[in-house]
């Protein structure tokens, strides 16, 4: 429990010192717990697609953040295959 209030706290301050800063910054919605997200917004004309994680729930998702939009894909599961 104390690694995920420090990752928040970290979290926090990043984005803090980068609104400080006048970095562009975007706020999402979880798709599963609906807490509030922020991510970097990129240059004009680029593409950030990455992989994540809720720092409220642990949901992992796909991130794809251009401009002022994110947009958010699930990610499939898989079954194991049988050995």
């Amino acid at each position: 429990m104390e690694l995920l209030k420090e990752i928040k706290a970290e979290c926090q301050e990043f984005f803090n010192e980068a609104i400080l800063r006048s970095k562009p910054v975007i706020h999402y919605k979880c798709p599963e717990c609906n807490n509030t997200l922020k991510t970097m917004r990129p240059p004009q004309g680029e593409v950030y697609n990455d992989h994540t994680v809720c720092i409220h729930c642990w949901f992992e998702f796909i991130r794809i953040t251009d401009g002022n939009e994110v947009r958010i894909q699930s990610i499939p599961k898989h079954k194991h295959a049988k050995q």
